[in-house]
């Protein structure tokens, strides 16, 4: 999230924060569904079979894509303005508007 480009730093941390608490809401999720697995399991007779065919399914759901798709999708659910091309990140991924900020900025330092 850092390694993004953002405007500042304060939009960069904010991400970050953002995606911080993201992960831990789905590690929270994933941790809750392993125990109702274990206690379907475990406690057969209080849990229907379809009920605990769905816990294993949300089980086998949450640990694989934790891992491998999750971070992405934070990412991608944090910059979605930015990658479908509407709002301000948008114009300013613009070649010119990029360009026009390094001269602005260089102009600045020169006095």
């Amino acid at each position: 999230m850092l390694a993004t480009p953002a405007p500042t730093w304060r939009t960069r941390f904010l991400r970050f924060a953002v995606a911080l608490l993201a992960a831990l809401a789905l590690q929270v999720v994933d941790v809750v569904v392993a125990i109702k697995v274990f206690y379907a399991e475990a406690f057969r007779g209080y849990w229907s079979p379809w009920a605990r065919s769905a816990y294993q399914f949300l089980d086998a759901f949450f640990q694989s894509f934790d891992t491998q798709l999750f971070p992405f999708a934070i990412w991608a659910g944090i910059h979605f303005r930015l990658l479908v091309g509407i709002g301000r990140g948008a114009r300013e991924s613009k070649p010119e508007a990029v360009r026009e900020r390094i001269t602005t900025r260089s102009k600045r330092r020169r006095g």
